[in-house]
């Protein structure tokens, strides 16, 4: 089992929680897809000021519960640039 909250932009957007078994490899690591939906009346508010800022940061924030040992805490942060999900602008002639 594993909780992880999210943040956008700054904004905490929730927890969200898994009741999924995952195996840990010693020494590895594991992928666990992390899904967020929009409808945090907050964060509607706030899609403008992020389209304008070009550039959208997250952190993720997780806690998995192994059924035996101890708790392990993960956390990641990154930025995606705005522009790069855009189409090109047109150019004059075409």
């Amino acid at each position: 089992m594993s909780a992880t909250s999210r943040y956008l932009n700054g904004v905490y957007l929730g927890k969200g929680m898994t009741g999924d078994s995952i195996e840990l490899p010693r020494f590895g690591s594991v992928v666990q897809p992390v899904s967020v939906h929009l409808s945090n009346l907050r964060m509607a508010s706030r899609i403008r000021e992020i389209l304008e800022s070009k550039e959208l940061t997250y952190r993720l924030e997780s806690l998995m519960y192994p059924a035996e040992g101890r708790t392990l805490g993960s956390l990641r942060e990154g930025k995606l640039a705005l522009s790069d999900f855009s189409p090109p602008t047109p150019r004059p002639g075409r």
